[in-house]
Order: structure tokens, then C-alpha cells, then sequence
């Protein structure tokens, strides 16, 4: 069994805290917050400065896909795009599992 770091512990971290965390505390791999590597991307981090920071660490899942039950048109296909990049980046980062979610419904 592994004991992984979860990015979610550290939601005000950026990505490269989380792989510091996690490789420094004795973590045995790391599940990477999808919208943590977008947020890195986004200021000129590419996913290949965030595979040098894991100099092979594990990364065992990316997470995640939101809501996956969405089948109305707009949001099915706003689905496949999210789920397209989460599993890019799995592809990229090693990582064999992209965590997904429901929508959490309210009780009629």
C-alpha cells in the first residue's frame, strides 16, 4: 500500500508546494490537483517544468472531472473537454487514474 500526498490538503498551495510537501515528508507518491497544474500553465509553467520538479516521483491520479453525469448537449460536451485535458495531463505526469465526481443533487 501507498501513503500519498492529496493536493486537496493543501488547496492554497500552488503544484510545486504539493510535489515539495510530499517528496519532504515522506510521502510514498503524490495525487495532483488538475486545476493546480491549470493554475501553473496559466502563469507560464508548462507541464514540463512540473515533470522536473517530480524528477519521477509518483504521481498515482489527477483529479478531477467534475460532475460527470452532465448529458444535457452544452454540458456533456463541456465534459469531454475537461475530461480530455485531465487526461492529458495524467498521460504526461505518468499518473493511471483521473478521479472523478458526481453532482452532488439536492433532495427533492
Amino acid at each position: 500500500m501507498r501513503i500519498v500526498h492529496n493536493g486537496t490538503c493543501t488547496m492554497q498551495c500552488s503544484v510545486f508546494d504539493d510535489i515539495r510537501i510530499a517528496k519532504t515528508t515522506g510521502f510514498d507518491g503524490i495525487e495532483i490537483i488538475g486545476p493546480k497544474l491549470d493554475r501553473a500553465a496559466a502563469i507560464g509553467y508548462p507541464i514540463e517544468r512540473v515533470k522536473r520538479e517530480l524528477d519521477g516521483f509518483p504521481v498515482v491520479a489527477i483529479a478531477f472531472v467534475p460532475d460527470i453525469d452532465r448529458h444535457e448537449p452544452a454540458d456533456h460536451a463541456a465534459l469531454l473537454d475537461e475530461a480530455r485535458i485531465r487526461f492529458a495531463q495524467a498521460k504526461s505526469l505518468g499518473a493511471y487514474r483521473v478521479a472523478c465526481s458526481l453532482h452532488a443533487r439536492r433532495a427533492s
